[in-house]
């Protein structure tokens, strides 16, 4: 049996996962360059506790009859608020900067602006020379992808059947090994070039959580548990791991190998007391920290390094800005994103199977 308690684990690893982004993105910006060379990777794990979480809250309700369209409305629902927020607040940055700076804004401002709010990619990136999918909000690319699995899966679940999928998890497996040889990297689908390579990338770690959570309720995966701090350890490894000499390599290990062994023990260990509070907490404002943490840390990043920050002073300001989006997170999702659900919950039609829904991050 899955028990509910056994979720706030799986909770606990995606709120790590979403801080380390925001200390990889902050390093890097401070710095100048990377540091923490494979905390890309997070995206990848995130697609996978997509997979286990998405099938774990919503299998049985779709093949019980629930319409794929009312999943779909379910799954804008949860993300689209924090996505719109996200996207504005990075565009009011910028236009906020370059008032400061006396220079005025074209049509190319508002066009980014809408199109990243709205999750729409376009060529046009005027915040930074890099050519990203989304101008003002650079991490909001892998939502693209992860939408389109979530909803592939839900429109064509009655054809996964054992062989297709694992078919298909293969197809996934030999994608990421082919992006991460050509590239020497998985870190590839945040600029409006390389978009697709990040839906090739969400084949496998998505599919794989599906089918950990199919073997889990068969009982047939092995009941192996681990204490959480070891698991959140774990992980907090990998994506912190120092540059190797052949990081396609570590990085197809990690998405291919660790992450599924990873994911699979988080769903057999149980998290209780303050512990399972806090990776509650950690899972309901992990996907606000991870939408919002780049718009937050930009104007925090410009600012330390103007500072030209070293040692303890360097690490101060990371965690300075780690719990100024710790912070923000939390209001935005106490004060914004979850009274807005609740009201298009509230307002909603009734779908046309009469069975309960839930809407986790996924």
């Amino acid at each position: 049996m899955l028990q509910a308690d056994r979720l706030a684990t799986l909770d606990g690893l995606r709120g790590v996962a979403a801080i380390i982004v925001v200390v990889g993105h902050g390093t890097s910006r401070l710095a100048g360059e990377p540091v923490l060379a494979h905390f890309p990777l997070a995206v990848d794990f995130f697609f996978i506790l997509s997979g286990y979480v998405i099938a774990h809250a919503y299998e049985n309700k779709l093949l019980a009859g629930m319409s794929p369209w009312w999943f779909a409305r379910l799954r804008l629902v949860r993300l689209y608020p924090l996505i719109i927020a996200g996207g504005a607040l990075g565009a009011l940055l910028f236009a906020l900067r370059a008032a400061l700076d006396n220079q005025l804004l074209g049509a190319d401002w508002l066009i980014s602006g809408i199109a990243t709010a709205l999750l729409i990619p376009t060529p046009i990136d005027i915040a930074t020379p890099d050519g990203h999918a989304y101008a003002f909000n650079v991490p909001a690319w892998s939502l693209l992808p992860e939408l389109a699995a979530n909803f592939a899966y839900a429109f064509a679940i009655r054809l996964l059947t054992p062989k297709v999928l694992a078919g298909l998890i293969v197809t996934g497996a030999l994608t990421v090994i082919a992006i991460g040889f050509t590239f020497n990297t998985l870190d590839m689908g945040s600029t409006f070039s390389a978009l697709p390579l990040g839906f090739g990338r969400v084949i496998f770690p998505f599919l794989t959580g599906v089918a950990l959570f199919r073997l889990n309720r068969a009982g047939l995966l092995p009941q192996w548990r681990a204490p959480p701090g070891l698991l959140y350890a774990g992980l907090a490894l990998i994506l912190c791991a120092p540059r190797t000499p052949f990081p396609g390599v570590f990085d197809i290990f990690a998405t291919l190998l660790a992450f599924p062994v990873i994911v699979a023990l988080g769903a057999n260990t149980q998290t209780s007391g303050i512990g399972a509070e806090a990776a509650r907490l950690a899972g309901r404002i992990s996907f606000a920290v991870y939408i919002l943490h780049a718009s937050i840390i930009r104007p925090l990043g410009s600012i330390g390094a103007a500072l030209n920050l070293s040692g303890l002073a360097f690490a101060g300001w990371i965690v300075f800005e780690v719990v100024v989006v710790i912070v923000a997170a939390y209001i935005a999702t106490r004060w914004y994103d979850e009274p807005i659900r609740a009201s298009l919950a509230r307002n909603a039609p009734k779908p046309a199977s009469s069975i309960a829904t839930l809407t986790p991050r996924g």
